[in-house]
């Protein structure tokens, strides 16, 4: 069977099999208050959202059912047909990441709160169209009902949790899925958790029309730990008052995902890559269906473990799962698994983060920790980067040319690490890798009609940096990162679908200022972030701007106090900020280039940020409105200005020709370099 039927096919075997049945649970809760009638739960099923997320929204409705039943509640899956013709009416109607929901689904979700039902709902639910479109109004299509506002999508670290305020007892929750929905939260919400990490975040809320989680909560990874398993039973009685979740929760089996594999075909590239894994601090399990071995050892499955000995070198343990000792090294151990290893972070309060890795796993010990590195062929690497960076439902033809992208940047930046015994890392720095578990047969096409084809500049890899909306106009790199060289291949520019006039200069306020309000036709203008506005109060900026200048600046930051007036002085030739000036009370300071959008994130890159340097500024009564263009650095190629193209008919040559001039490309396997025009490619 072709790889690229692979997974929906599988997303719709797992959504008929779930639509089978119904849960009651193997133990009953505690009876509720006598007469209570017991609620009526419906759990949404989105055959759009089942066919884009694959294996994994086939698992996550699993462990959202399996939640309900360890509760001793009854549950029944909802088809959007049944809710839009009326044919289900219950009391609670959950939805669990319903990422992608038609506007008739919407409509009926509304009719049933406006009848009385309440809602559970969690993550990107109602995020975007049923055809994987943003909606017309950048955010949430319920934010309504959710009492909150979209912000912006983080990833959360490995040390990720929850802050419960009072009203869910107080405390701190760990969590295992590692993506979150950070939301602004509306005046008529309540805020019941906070994020840990991007600190102060609101994280669950609760509306008139019941509560929404910005994490998935029910994701397996979070809910087959008993004590997320009660907080969502304590959601439950705020949501349900008449029902009281049971005080003994039943014994309970980790919720297993089942994944499609893929061998990649055998090349004569034999580039290798490795990738530094976020560390690994407590326990993990690793696995592998073939079984995992070591040197001088085998096993089907190991408890791994760092151990830090007073007056003892660092060492990595391997157990069994009985917690007897297999081995113990000082020095660095390999793993290997047939087919793939399975990695999976386990958490003290029986959350979890699991993954899956082609290649080998190098364990180190490094103090009280593990530095995890992923060693594999290059080709492989791709179909774990790739999806990760640009979305897998993009035209052929740009994904193509990510691709490209992603194989040349690697190239250009292998050893970027070395110093760290890795050559790349997994985050934003380098590549979002997430390895096996992000795989796309759509992707995987792409990577293999593109397999050895790289960009260069004058015989080099090119270092063929990217970003997600460009606005309109991209950046050279020395206007966005100061102190660096120029390269002649990333030159910046319009990326508009007619020249704009050579009077038509963005360095020039009022120009730029027209230029983000009324905006001429660009390639990128479909993407949600293609204009955005964000408004902060001045009290709200200064401790993120106090938080952010000793990391941009180092210490001879100064403190500036209160903050009272933020100013753009210089613009780059195409719009961007090239100085920001901050005044505060007791002193003022000047921000260059890219360190601008991490004052909003504590002076980190990554959540919590601007989207991106092309905005301006409105202050007025202690408040200051952002109105900008684009998301992230603006140089190279703009994924979702490369979509458009692609939608127009451009192919991945032409795309690549307009973001990265000059540069060649070069068949690795054959040794060949041609401009891009010139390449033949017989592939389709």
């Amino acid at each position: 069977m072709p790889a690229r039927l692979l997974i929906p096919l599988l997303a719709l075997f797992a959504f008929l099999s779930l639509s089978t049945c119904v849960y009651a649970g193997p133990a009953a809760p505690e009876p509720g208050p006598a007469g209570a009638d017991r609620p009526t739960i419906g759990v949404l099923h989105s055959e759009p959202t089942l066919t884009a997320g694959g294996w994994r929204a086939s698992w996550d409705l699993l462990g959202a059912e399996n939640t309900f039943r360890r509760l001793g509640l009854e549950c029944r899956p909802v088809r959007p047909a049944d809710l839009e013709t009326g044919a289900w009416t219950g009391d609670l109607l959950v939805l669990s990441d319903i990422r992608l929901i038609a506007p008739a689904t919407l409509v009926a979700v509304r009719q049933h709160v406006a009848r009385g039902g309440r809602l559970l709902a969690t993550g990107q639910t109602s995020y975007r169209d049923h055809e994987n479109r943003p909606w017309q109004s950048p955010g949430f299509a319920l934010a309504e009902l959710f009492g909150a506002d979209f912000h912006r999508w983080s990833g959360l670290a490995s040390e990720a949790g929850l802050a419960l305020e009072e009203e869910l007892g107080g405390g701190k929750v760990l969590l295992g899925r590692g993506e979150a929905m950070l939301v602004r939260p509306r005046p008529d919400s309540r805020v019941l958790a906070r994020f840990l990490e991007p600190a102060g975040s609101a994280a669950i809320l609760e509306t008139r029309a019941g509560i929404y989680t910005g994490v998935s909560l029910l994701a397996p990874e979070n809910s087959d730990s008993a004590e997320v398993t009660r907080l969502v039973g304590a959601l439950l009685e705020r949501i349900l008052p008449e029902w009281r979740a049971p005080r003994i929760l039943p014994a309970h089996t980790r919720v297993q995902p089942r994944i499609p594999f893929e061998r990649v075909p055998e090349t004569p590239q034999k580039t290798l890559v490795s990738v530094g894994l976020p560390p690994l601090r407590g326990e993990a399990l690793v696995a592998a269906e073939g079984g995992v071995t070591w040197e001088g050892g085998k096993a089907r499955e190991v408890r791994v473990q760092a151990l830090a000995t007073v007056g003892k070198p660092p060492a990595v343990a391997l157990y069994d799962p009985q917690g007897s000792l297999l081995t113990r090294s000082e020095r660095p151990i390999r793993l290997q698994g047939n087919p793939w290893l399975e990695l999976v972070r386990l958490n003290p309060n029986g959350t979890y983060r699991w993954s899956a890795w082609r290649g080998d796993l190098h364990l180190r010990p490094d103090g009280g920790s593990i530095q995890l590195v992923n060693h594999l062929p290059l080709e492989e690497y791709l179909r774990g980067v790739v999806p990760n960076e640009m979305p897998a439902w993009f035209p052929p033809q740009a994904l193509r040319a990510m691709a490209v992208v992603a194989r040349s940047f690697t190239l250009a930046h292998l050893g970027r690490h070395r110093v760290h015994g890795f050559d790349l890392c997994s985050s934003v720095h380098c590549h979002v890798y997430q390895g096996l578990t992000s795989e796309n047969p759509r992707v995987g096409e792409a990577i293999e009609q593109t397999r050895d084809l790289i960009l260069t500049d004058q015989g080099q890899p090119l270092a063929a940096t990217y970003h997600a909306v460009c606005g309109g106009v991209g950046e050279a790199p020395e206007a966005v990162w100061p102190g660096r060289k120029p390269a002649r291949c990333l030159p910046g520019g319009p990326d508009t679908r007619q020249a704009l006039k050579e009077t038509d200069s963005l360095s020039d306020e009022v120009t730029l200022r027209r230029f983000l309000d009324s905006p001429p036709a660009a390639w990128c203008q479909g993407a949600s972030r293609f204009r955005w506005e964000e408004t902060w109060t001045l009290e709200e900026l200064g401790p993120k701007v106090s938080e952010a200048l000793p990391r941009l600046l180092g210490p001879q930051a100064p403190d500036l106090g209160p903050l009272r007036t933020l100013r753009v002085l210089a613009r780059t030739a195409h719009g961007r900020v090239a100085t920001l000036l901050l005044e505060g009370e007791r002193a003022s300071v000047r921000v260059h280039g890219d360190s601008v959008r991490w004052l909003l994130s504590g002076g980190k890159i990554g959540a919590g940020g601007l989207q991106s340097s092309l905005f301006y500024l409105d202050q007025s009564e202690g408040r200051v409105r952002f109105r900008g263009g684009g998301w992230g650095h603006g140089v190279g190629l703009c994924q979702e200005g490369a979509a458009g193209r692609a939608r127009a008919g451009q192919g991945y040559r032409e795309i690549l020709q307009h973001y990265y001039p000059g540069a060649c490309l070069s068949t690795l396997d054959e040794g060949r370099e041609a401009k891009m025009g010139e390449v033949e490619d017989s592939r389709p």
